[in-house]
Protein backbone atom coordinates (compact mmCIF):
# COMPACT_ATOMS: atom_id res chain seq x y z
CA UNK A 1 0.00 0.00 0.00
CA UNK A 2 1.30 3.00 -0.53
CA UNK A 3 0.42 7.00 0.77
CA UNK A 4 0.25 9.90 -1.41
CA UNK A 5 -0.40 13.11 -1.59
CA UNK A 6 -0.24 15.57 -5.11
CA UNK A 7 0.89 12.46 -6.80
CA UNK A 8 4.00 12.37 -4.70
CA UNK A 9 4.68 9.04 -2.21
CA UNK A 10 4.75 9.64 1.52
CA UNK A 11 7.59 7.21 3.50
CA UNK A 12 8.09 9.75 6.74
CA UNK A 13 6.77 11.92 9.42
CA UNK A 14 8.57 14.58 8.09
CA UNK A 15 7.57 14.30 4.38
CA UNK A 16 3.87 14.00 5.78
CA UNK A 17 4.15 16.88 7.57
CA UNK A 18 5.29 18.92 4.37
CA UNK A 19 2.47 17.37 2.39
CA UNK A 20 -0.02 19.43 4.66
CA UNK A 21 -1.24 22.73 4.08
CA UNK A 22 -0.03 25.55 5.92
CA UNK A 23 -2.15 26.43 7.17
CA UNK A 24 -3.05 22.86 9.37
CA UNK A 25 0.53 22.24 9.50
CA UNK A 26 1.42 25.29 11.87
CA UNK A 27 -1.98 24.93 14.02
CA UNK A 28 -2.83 21.12 14.27
CA UNK A 29 0.69 19.27 14.01
CA UNK A 30 1.68 19.22 17.72
CA UNK A 31 2.16 16.27 19.91
CA UNK A 32 -0.76 14.66 20.90
CA UNK A 33 -2.70 16.19 18.69
CA UNK A 34 -4.29 14.05 15.93
CA UNK A 35 -2.91 15.39 13.12
CA UNK A 36 0.73 14.08 14.07
CA UNK A 37 -0.70 10.95 15.59
CA UNK A 38 -2.63 10.13 12.61
CA UNK A 39 0.48 9.90 10.66
CA UNK A 40 2.71 8.31 13.41
CA UNK A 41 -0.16 5.37 13.59
CA UNK A 42 0.59 4.95 10.13
CA UNK A 43 4.09 5.27 9.87
CA UNK A 44 6.91 2.62 10.93
CA UNK A 45 9.87 4.07 10.91
CA UNK A 46 10.42 4.76 6.88
CA UNK A 47 7.93 2.00 6.52
CA UNK A 48 4.08 2.19 6.18
CA UNK A 49 2.22 0.50 8.67
CA UNK A 50 -1.49 -0.15 8.53
CA UNK A 51 -2.74 0.44 12.11
CA UNK A 52 -3.61 -2.71 13.83
CA UNK A 53 -6.67 -1.28 15.42
CA UNK A 54 -8.09 -0.50 12.33
CA UNK A 55 -7.63 -4.17 11.05
CA UNK A 56 -8.97 -6.00 13.83
CA UNK A 57 -11.81 -3.26 12.97
CA UNK A 58 -12.31 -4.56 9.62
CA UNK A 59 -12.20 -8.45 10.49
CA UNK A 60 -15.18 -7.71 12.58
CA UNK A 61 -17.43 -7.05 10.03
CA UNK A 62 -18.77 -9.39 6.84
CA UNK A 63 -18.68 -6.49 4.60
CA UNK A 64 -14.76 -5.51 5.44
CA UNK A 65 -13.16 -8.61 6.50
CA UNK A 66 -10.08 -9.34 3.92
CA UNK A 67 -10.21 -5.61 2.50
CA UNK A 68 -6.96 -4.93 1.07
CA UNK A 69 -5.79 -1.31 1.14
CA UNK A 70 -4.24 0.18 -1.86
CA UNK A 71 -3.78 3.38 -1.16
CA UNK A 72 -3.88 6.39 1.47
CA UNK A 73 -4.48 9.94 0.54
CA UNK A 74 -3.45 12.47 3.65
CA UNK A 75 -5.88 15.79 3.69
CA UNK A 76 -8.30 14.94 0.59
CA UNK A 77 -10.32 17.16 -0.41
CA UNK A 78 -14.21 15.80 -2.01
CA UNK A 79 -16.29 18.55 -3.77
CA UNK A 80 -19.36 18.26 -1.57
CA UNK A 81 -21.55 20.53 -4.42
CA UNK A 82 -21.18 23.00 -6.74
CA UNK A 83 -21.24 26.03 -4.22
CA UNK A 84 -18.11 28.34 -3.72
CA UNK A 85 -15.61 27.00 -0.85
CA UNK A 86 -13.82 23.76 0.35
CA UNK A 87 -14.78 20.88 0.01
CA UNK A 88 -15.27 17.59 2.84
CA UNK A 89 -11.50 17.23 3.31
CA UNK A 90 -11.14 13.77 5.14
CA UNK A 91 -7.73 13.22 7.40
CA UNK A 92 -7.09 10.30 5.41
CA UNK A 93 -8.97 8.51 2.75
CA UNK A 94 -8.14 4.95 1.95
CA UNK A 95 -9.01 3.31 -1.16
CA UNK A 96 -8.96 -0.71 -1.11
CA UNK A 97 -10.48 -3.42 -2.49
CA UNK A 98 -12.82 -6.44 -1.65
CA UNK A 99 -13.79 -9.59 -3.36
CA UNK A 100 -13.20 -7.52 -6.36
CA UNK A 101 -15.28 -4.29 -5.27
CA UNK A 102 -13.71 -1.11 -4.28
CA UNK A 103 -14.04 0.03 -0.83
CA UNK A 104 -13.67 3.48 0.61
CA UNK A 105 -13.16 4.56 3.86
CA UNK A 106 -12.71 8.23 5.07
CA UNK A 107 -10.76 8.95 8.41
CA UNK A 108 -11.60 11.50 10.83
CA UNK A 109 -8.86 11.56 13.37
CA UNK A 110 -9.64 12.70 16.99
CA UNK A 111 -8.01 13.67 20.19
CA UNK A 112 -10.24 15.57 22.09
CA UNK A 113 -10.81 18.04 19.24
CA UNK A 114 -14.67 18.69 18.77
CA UNK A 115 -17.00 17.60 15.41
CA UNK A 116 -17.50 21.73 15.46
CA UNK A 117 -20.55 23.67 15.68
CA UNK A 118 -23.68 22.41 15.86
CA UNK A 119 -25.92 22.25 12.81
CA UNK A 120 -28.08 25.37 14.90
CA UNK A 121 -24.88 27.15 15.60
CA UNK A 122 -23.35 26.93 12.28
CA UNK A 123 -27.10 28.85 11.05
CA UNK A 124 -26.82 31.48 13.34
CA UNK A 125 -23.15 32.39 12.87
CA UNK A 126 -22.93 35.64 10.98
CA UNK A 127 -21.49 35.09 7.66
CA UNK A 128 -20.91 37.16 4.70
CA UNK A 129 -24.62 38.36 2.83
CA UNK A 130 -23.04 35.97 -0.32
CA UNK A 131 -21.89 32.89 1.25
CA UNK A 132 -24.16 29.55 0.18
CA UNK A 133 -23.61 28.22 3.76
CA UNK A 134 -27.14 27.80 4.42
CA UNK A 135 -28.27 26.19 0.97
CA UNK A 136 -25.23 23.69 1.24
CA UNK A 137 -26.35 22.55 5.01
CA UNK A 138 -29.99 21.94 3.96
CA UNK A 139 -28.97 20.28 0.74
CA UNK A 140 -26.75 18.27 2.54
CA UNK A 141 -29.78 17.60 5.35
CA UNK A 142 -31.99 16.94 2.57
CA UNK A 143 -29.70 14.43 1.23
CA UNK A 144 -28.27 12.12 4.04
CA UNK A 145 -31.58 12.29 6.01
CA UNK A 146 -34.69 13.25 3.76
CA UNK A 147 -35.18 16.06 6.43
CA UNK A 148 -34.90 20.34 6.85
CA UNK A 149 -31.96 21.17 8.88
CA UNK A 150 -33.94 22.35 11.01
CA UNK A 151 -34.74 19.32 11.99
CA UNK A 152 -31.77 17.93 12.73
CA UNK A 153 -29.98 21.29 14.79
CA UNK A 154 -28.65 19.36 17.20
CA UNK A 155 -26.14 17.62 15.50
CA UNK A 156 -22.79 18.18 15.42
CA UNK A 157 -21.95 19.94 11.24
CA UNK A 158 -18.96 18.23 10.92
CA UNK A 159 -20.55 14.77 11.12
CA UNK A 160 -23.15 16.05 8.27
CA UNK A 161 -20.29 17.09 6.43
CA UNK A 162 -18.09 14.10 6.80
CA UNK A 163 -20.98 11.40 6.06
CA UNK A 164 -21.91 13.21 2.55
CA UNK A 165 -18.53 13.63 1.80
CA UNK A 166 -17.66 10.01 2.39
CA UNK A 167 -20.73 8.56 0.17
CA UNK A 168 -19.61 11.11 -2.69
CA UNK A 169 -15.99 10.21 -2.48
CA UNK A 170 -16.78 6.66 -2.80
CA UNK A 171 -19.28 7.20 -5.65
CA UNK A 172 -16.38 8.97 -7.40
CA UNK A 173 -14.05 6.43 -7.04
CA UNK A 174 -16.51 3.44 -7.86
CA UNK A 175 -17.21 2.04 -4.30
CA UNK A 176 -20.13 0.74 -3.43
CA UNK A 177 -19.64 0.62 0.30
CA UNK A 178 -17.63 3.44 2.21
CA UNK A 179 -16.79 3.50 5.76
CA UNK A 180 -16.77 7.25 7.77
CA UNK A 181 -14.38 6.18 10.60
CA UNK A 182 -13.37 7.87 13.20
CA UNK A 183 -9.73 7.42 14.54
CA UNK A 184 -9.69 8.21 18.16
CA UNK A 185 -6.05 9.14 20.05
CA UNK A 186 -6.56 8.88 24.10
CA UNK A 187 -3.22 10.86 24.45
CA UNK A 188 -3.13 14.48 25.67
CA UNK A 189 -7.02 14.38 25.76
CA UNK A 190 -9.61 16.13 28.01
CA UNK A 191 -11.76 12.94 29.14
CA UNK A 192 -14.75 15.89 29.80
CA UNK A 193 -14.14 16.12 25.80
CA UNK A 194 -13.76 12.70 24.75
CA UNK A 195 -16.91 11.81 26.27
CA UNK A 196 -19.31 14.95 24.14
CA UNK A 197 -17.54 13.61 21.00
CA UNK A 198 -18.79 10.06 22.05
CA UNK A 199 -21.99 11.61 22.74
CA UNK A 200 -22.65 13.38 19.82
CA UNK A 201 -21.32 10.34 17.58
CA UNK A 202 -23.90 8.43 19.06
CA UNK A 203 -26.16 11.16 18.62
CA UNK A 204 -25.98 10.66 14.86
CA UNK A 205 -26.33 6.82 14.82
CA UNK A 206 -29.87 7.44 16.67
CA UNK A 207 -30.58 9.80 13.61
CA UNK A 208 -30.03 6.96 11.36
CA UNK A 209 -32.34 4.57 13.45
CA UNK A 210 -29.45 2.62 14.75
CA UNK A 211 -29.67 0.46 17.62
CA UNK A 212 -27.40 -2.16 17.56
CA UNK A 213 -24.13 -1.70 19.79
CA UNK A 214 -21.23 0.48 19.07
CA UNK A 215 -18.27 1.75 20.46
CA UNK A 216 -14.57 1.68 20.34
CA UNK A 217 -13.53 -1.49 17.79
CA UNK A 218 -17.20 -1.46 15.81
CA UNK A 219 -18.81 -0.70 12.88
CA UNK A 220 -22.61 0.17 12.71
CA UNK A 221 -24.75 -0.03 9.01
CA UNK A 222 -25.23 -0.50 6.72
CA UNK A 223 -27.45 2.60 6.31
CA UNK A 224 -29.21 4.25 2.76
CA UNK A 225 -29.46 7.90 2.74
CA UNK A 226 -32.09 9.14 0.16
CA UNK A 227 -29.64 11.18 -1.88
CA UNK A 228 -29.73 14.45 -3.78
CA UNK A 229 -27.01 17.00 -5.73
CA UNK A 230 -23.59 14.81 -5.71
CA UNK A 231 -24.65 12.37 -2.70
CA UNK A 232 -25.63 8.97 -4.02
CA UNK A 233 -28.13 7.15 -2.94
CA UNK A 234 -26.78 3.81 -3.86
CA UNK A 235 -23.66 3.74 -1.62
CA UNK A 236 -23.84 1.73 1.16
CA UNK A 237 -22.98 3.61 4.27
CA UNK A 238 -21.11 2.71 7.43
CA UNK A 239 -19.81 4.03 10.60
CA UNK A 240 -17.17 2.95 12.32
CA UNK A 241 -14.91 3.86 15.30
CA UNK A 242 -11.21 2.43 16.98
CA UNK A 243 -8.88 3.70 19.71
CA UNK A 244 -5.39 4.39 19.93
CA UNK A 245 -3.90 4.87 23.74
CA UNK A 246 -5.31 5.58 26.73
Amino acid sequence: MKIRRGGHEIRTLEQWCEAMPPRLREKQWEEGRSAKELARAWMLGDEVAVPEELERLLETNSEFSGTRLLEARPEEETRLDDFRGMGRVSDLLLIGERAGERVVISVEAKADESFGPTIDDYLGTDRPEKSNASARVQQLARAVFGLEAQEIGSLRYQLLHAVAGTLIAAKEHGAEKALFLVHEFLTATDRLKVLRNESDLTALLDRFGWDGEFGRGRIAGPFHVPGGGRVPSDVELYVGKVERGG
